[in-house]
């Protein structure tokens, strides 16, 4: 089980926040969970505001934060206004993180050939030189991206590797490559995978504002932004008590006994 471990760097820190809640394997979990959960309260309401539609407006800062009426209506717009790219940054969120779970589902809605389990290979000193030109050869238009020494032993060395058309930043292609000798013993050529697994392999980037370019870097930042706001306003007028006018009491006059 993952744990959490002190990093020197704010970006680590915030990465670790983010991805563990500074919690390890648990806090991932919850994260997941959480964003799942994120995913369902935006499509609850879509439902919710379809009747009232016409109430729809642009305007997303509430004209006093006094007003449980006022806090409501700007949640409702900023919630329309940012559904989709919400709901897309919760929903691969919790993929990722329960990602064999959806793997699992996303072949089965969609099936087609899946990655190759890791060969054995033979124990040895890897000649990186070598096997990354070996791994070159098995892609030579895809560029290279990470190499890892072989796991455990019996393992083989691993080189990811990305292919035009890719998303994925460090691509999801994958050479394996036997230590002893740098021969390439088998490969995961990601743009030959099934439907389903493709799909799987873009929840990162779309994530992760790592496709795209500039323009949706920005829709993620916004997402987010718009993400604190709607918990924000939501759980205001959640807890700010709705001010009700009360009826003025009327008054009879006494009239005197004759």
């Amino acid at each position: 089980m993952r744990r959490f471990k002190p990093v020197e760097t704010v970006d680590g820190w915030l990465f670790e926040l983010h991805h563990y809640l500074l919690a390890g394997e648990t806090g991932m979990k919850v994260a997941g969970a959480a964003g799942l959960a994120g995913a369902a309260l935006v499509i609850t309401g879509i439902i919710v505001w379809i009747p009232a539609w016409r109430s729809f407006g642009a305007r997303v800062w509430p004209k006093t934060v006094t007003r449980r009426a006022d806090l409501v209506s700007s949640h409702r717009n900023l919630g329309m206004i940012t559904a989709l790219p919400v709901l897309v940054l919760c929903l691969t969120g919790g993929a990722i993180v329960f990602n064999e779970t959806t793997q699992k589902w996303m072949t089965t809605i969609a099936p087609g050939p899946a990655a190759p389990k890791p060969p054995k290979a033979g124990e040895g000193e890897v000649n990186w030189i070598r096997a990354l030109a070996a791994a070159q050869a098995q892609f030579p238009d895809a560029t290279l991206r990470m190499a890892a020494n072989p796991a455990k032993p019996g393992a083989p060395a691993s080189i990811r590797m990305k292919q035009p058309g890719e998303w994925h930043p460090n691509g999801r292609t994958v050479v394996w490559i036997d230590p002893v000798d740098e021969r390439v013993l088998g490969a995961v050529d990601a743009m030959r995978l099934g439907s389903g697994l493709r799909a799987y392999n873009s929840f990162y980037p779309l994530h992760a504002g790592k496709v795209g370019g500039l323009a949706y870097e920005a829709v993620v930042l916004l997402s987010g932004l718009a993400l604190a706001g709607l918990g924000g306003f939501g759980l205001w007028a959640f807890l700010i008590k709705q001010t009700r006018r009360r009826p003025a009491r009327r008054t009879l006059a006494v009239q005197p006994a004759e």
